[in-house]
């Protein structure tokens, strides 16, 4: 971590000093326009000048962007894992989100999808990158922006899961497999739209919920209740800042299998409020979301600063 900080340090060094000497330069050149009026040679180097730009300065501004992101991706959201690899104009296709009912057939030719991300862990294959294409909201035409986490392990076997116009379909195999495993206590709604979340957050609010009680039995009747959220202290108030990720309790199974159409864990939220337990954090700054790639350069600031 500290090697990819030093490196990104003097990289961000070379192009401030880079852009800064083009500055002065293209500033001393509208100087001698201004004092010597209009000539051959002005006009001379006001194209070098632009040619410069496009052939250097340019190149390396959108290299060192494409190695701050590709630094934070891998010491940061994929830390720990093996086999990374970055590529920021790939992604997935159209044909891999219609075949899995994700998007309407006649939409493919306004998605995108680039920034692709290729890792593994422990037999487990991670493929994510960010997404765009047309969805209906409302009666009305709008995009939906985000990012789509495909995970592959040749040696299980995953229920099939459908998505269709908003609603999640789940299939019986789903319901019988909570049925069937009694050890699973619990499940975690985990956005991928937070860059800044630790590893060891989740790891502590995990350890959290299955802290060992003196009777076994007594800890499951315990968890299969609570619902246990990520939150920070507030600065400006008693209340504590909450937000994802999200633990529930095998008991609250049943109703997420059947949450109405469009709504998410938010409705158990509000309708057991003496079950929901918050794991605080120092750095409220984990449950920041990036929804647009505006605030995704902000957050990767915010990361830089930090470490």
């Amino acid at each position: 971590m500290k090697e990819t900080v030093a490196k990104l340090k003097k990289a961000r060094l070379t192009v401030l000093l880079a852009n800064l000497i083009y500055f002065l330069a293209v500033l001393a050149l509208g100087f001698l326009i201004f004092v010597k009026g209009r000539g051959g040679l002005l006009y001379g180097l006001v194209a070098a000048a632009l040619a410069a730009y496009l052939a250097l300065i340019r190149p390396l501004t959108v290299r060192y962007k494409r190695t701050a992101r590709e630094g934070l991706l891998r010491e940061n959201v994929c830390r720990g894992m093996s086999d990374f690899t970055y590529l920021p104009k790939a992604g997935f296709t159209a044909q891999e989100f219609q075949e899995a009912g994700l998007m309407a057939g006649d939409t493919g030719k306004a998605f995108l999808s680039r920034e692709l991300v290729t890792t593994c862990k422990g037999g487990f294959r991670l493929k994510m990158a960010d997404v765009t294409f047309p969805v209906r909201k409302d009666g009305l035409n709008a995009m939906f922006n985000g990012m789509l986490l495909h995970v592959t392990n040749d040696s299980a076997t995953f229920p099939e899961l459908r998505l269709t116009s908003g609603e999640t379909d789940v299939p019986p195999a789903a319901r019988a497999l909570l049925e069937q495993l009694p050890e699973l206590s619990g499940c975690m709604f985990l956005p991928g739209d937070q860059p800044l979340l630790r590893r060891e957050t989740v790891e502590a609010m995990t350890e959290r919920f299955c802290q060992e009680r003196l009777y076994p039995a007594e800890w499951q009747k315990e968890t299969e209740r609570e619902i246990f959220r990520l939150g920070a202290v507030a600065e400006n108030g008693p209340a504590p800042l909450v937000g994802s990720p999200v633990l529930f309790g095998s008991s609250f199974f049943p109703e997420l299998l059947t949450l109405p159409e469009n709504k998410g864990g938010n409705v158990l939220l509000k309708k057991y409020p003496a079950q929901v337990r918050t794991v605080c954090i120092a750095d409220s700054a984990e449950l920041l979301d990036a929804d647009t790639p505006e605030v995704l350069q902000q957050l990767e600031a915010l990361a830089r600063q930090k470490s």
